[in-house]
Order: C-alpha cells, then sequence, then structure tokens
C-alpha cells in the first residue's frame, strides 16, 4: 500500500475513443511487511514427536536450511491441519539413498496418527521422485528412517485444502476441484498438485472470490478482507469510454494490501 497503512488508491480514465477492454486485479490483505505469501520450512529433526500445526502451506525438510540428513536416524513428526482439510505433498526435492524396498534410507509417511512402529505407512520414499501424496483426512506422520552408509536430503511442499463445490471466500478454486488459501494464488509456486496446471497460466479459478466493482464506486473507500478481486463491474464486463474514476481500498489495521493483475486488457500507448 503506498501509505503503509493499509490504504490503496485505484483510479480508472479512459478516453472517448471508441475502444474499451476490462481489467481483473487480484487483492490480498497481508500482515505488515509482508509483500508476497511467506513459506517456512520446518525442520523434522528438531521436531521429534512433535505434533505441528499446518496452514496454509509451506515446506518439511531434515532441518529448516534443508541441510543433508544425518546418518543412524529413526523418528516421527506428526501433521495436523484444521478441521474439515487435507493435506497434499508435493515431493519438490529428494534424494534419498535407494534401494529395493527402500531398506536403508526412508521416509514413511502415514495417513493419520501412529503410535506402533509396526503400523504400515500409506507410503514409503526413497530415490529422487514420488507421485503427490494426499491424506484421506488432516493429520499425517512422517517417519525418517537412515542408515550409516550416506546422507542425502528431502524438501517436500505441503498444502492444507478441502475439496467443495463452492470454495469459501478466502479461498480460490483449482481445476482439479481443490480449494487453497488464495494467498498462495499466483506466487509462482503450483498448490494444486503438480499434475494440475502450470502456475505461469492460472492456479485457481475466481469462485469463491468477492468481486469489488469499481464503476458506480467513484470516490468510495472499500474495506478488502483476505482476499478478492477488483473489477470494473461484479460480472467483469468492458469499462465504459470517457471515465474518470478512483476508488479508495481499506485493508484491516496493520495490514497491507498486495495486488496481483491477473488479468488485464487496457488500451496500450506512450505513458498510458
Amino acid at each position: 500500500s503506498p501509505d503503509g497503512h493499509g490504504t490503496s488508491l485505484t483510479s480508472v480514465k479512459t478516453a472517448n475513443m471508441g475502444t474499451s477492454a476490462g481489467f481483473i486485479v487480484l487483492f490480498a490483505a497481508l500482515w505488515s511487511g509482508v509483500s508476497s505469501y511467506e513459506y517456512q520450512t520446518i525442520g523434522m529433526s528438531t521436531k521429534v514427536d512433535h505434533s505441528l500445526n499446518l496452514q496454509d502451506a509451506g515446506y518439511i525438510s531434515y532441518t529448516s536450511a534443508n541441510e543433508q540428513y544425518d546418518n543412524n536416524q529413526d523418528f516421527r513428526v506428526y501433521f495436523e491441519a484444521p478441521a474439515g482439510k487435507r493435506i497434499l505433498i508435493v515431493f519438490k526435492d529428494i534424494n534419498i539413498e535407494s534401494s529395493q524396498n527402500c531398506r536403508y534410507d526412508q521416509l514413511d509417511i502415514y495417513d493419520g496418527t501412529i503410535y506402533s512402529s509396526t503400523a504400515e505407512p500409506e507410503r514409503t520414499v526413497c530415490g529422487s521422485s514420488q507421485p503427490d501424496f494426499v491424506s484421506t483426512g488432516n493429520v499425517i506422520t512422517i517417519r525418517f528412517k537412515s542408515d550409516g552408509s550416506r546422507q542425502g536430503h528431502f524438501r517436500l511442499l505441503y498444502t492444507v485444502f478441502n475439496y467443495g463445490s463452492n470454495c469459501s471466500a478466502d479461498e480460490c478454486k483449482c481445476t482439479n476441484g481443490r480449494c487453497i488459501s488464495a494467498l498462495l494464488h499466483g506466487d509462482g509456486v503450483n498448490n494444486c498438485g503438480s499434475t494440475d496446471v502450470s502456475d505461469d497460466d492460472s492456479v485457481c479459478d475466481n469462485e469463491g472470490y468477492t468481486v469489488l466493482a469499481m464503476h458506480g464506486n467513484n470516490g468510495q473507500t472499500l474495506t478488502l478482507e483476505d482476499a478478492g478481486y477488483i473489477s470494473w463491474t461484479t460480472s467483469n464486463s468492458d469499462y465504459a469510454n470517457s471515465q474518470d474514476i478512483r476508488v479508495y481500498f481499506r485493508a484491516p489495521t496493520g495490514k497491507r494490501i498486495l495486488l496481483m493483475f491477473y488479468n488485464i486488457d487496457i488500451e496500450d500507448n506512450t505513458n498510458c
């Protein structure tokens, strides 16, 4: 935001040239000092037997600095998303000693909370690539084991999501039906799943977003909550000719406003 206090002024001016088009701007209300979604890395080696709460998205690694794992390790960490949510795990960067049945080094993922070393995991991981893992509930357990022969590393991307015919106002909907936090949209990380559309295109559509119209709100101050769209009209119709309006947008105290130019088609010329 220009003033650093969660207020932004957006103006639209058009000429009477017989040409009109449209625009969609995605907004997100972020805490002060945050310019885009910040992915935190959870280091498992310092969270042995801990139960950790997951929000939105982040990374899981051996250490928070994504360092190589140590030899002769055997521990587990529990991860819990909010009730009603599920957890997507994408294996972004793994190099775990490969062997038949992963008998040397391995990363075991359990669908739920386990307390027995004899429980069977849903997925046993080693090598350098793996398809995505999707939990059936809101809790997973990850167990890491290594022998004494060699080191490696792993970096997993987790995303908290749910399925729904309609996403909530603070979520956006992926083309595979997953609802993810709107703050993750367009940040260059594919939180929908590695087999879904590229982030260079569109990670998710606008189902569930609030659309704020500038037309009809000239000189008004509109309050922003979480995330949504700003357009000429709520139906994203083309803007009219010969317009000169401005609208003020205010986020809650302590938050700033991130604007992402999701889809714009405004007549191009020198100096606009």
